[in-house]
């Protein structure tokens, strides 16, 4: 595709990036993505392709979650349900807040009282912290 529509080819490489990505190729993925962002930073992808690098970065330790993450992503993408891999992902291992509002900006289209139910349990495992005052 590359070769027969050279125009695409930015594109083209970002999604090979997200289908590795979407395999659990984190390193190979997280190289794509930083070598295509260096290229061409004004590409409308660009901001895509570094915030997968930056989740990628981000979870890179915990790659057996960030692989569970990932896979309830593409069941997103493909209409199918992730349920059991959001339950996994709840258990613990850093992903809960980003699980929770993945699925809540997914849910807000669909089903509002869904999203806002979702939302809800996202804000209440914050700690409820006054602000501190402001420094004149």
């Amino acid at each position: 595709m590359r070769r027969q529509a050279p125009q695409t080819a930015h594109w083209t490489r970002r999604r090979q990036a997200e289908l590795q990505y979407f395999q659990g190729k984190f390193k190979e993925a997280g190289s794509q993505l930083e070598e295509l962002a260096r290229q061409d930073p004004a590409d409308p992808g660009a901001n895509d392709a570094l915030a997968l690098l930056a989740l990628i970065e981000r979870y890179r330790e915990n790659a057996d979650q960030l692989q569970i993450f990932a896979r309830a992503q593409l069941r997103l993408h493909q209409g199918r349900p992730a349920d059991a891999e959001w339950a996994q992902l709840e258990s613990g291992g850093g992903l809960q807040d980003l699980s929770l509002l993945t699925r809540a900006r997914w849910q807000a289209g669909r089903d509002p009282a869904a999203a806002l139910l979702l939302y809800q349990r996202l804000g209440a495992s914050f700690p409820r912290v006054p602000m501190p005052p402001r420094r004149s």
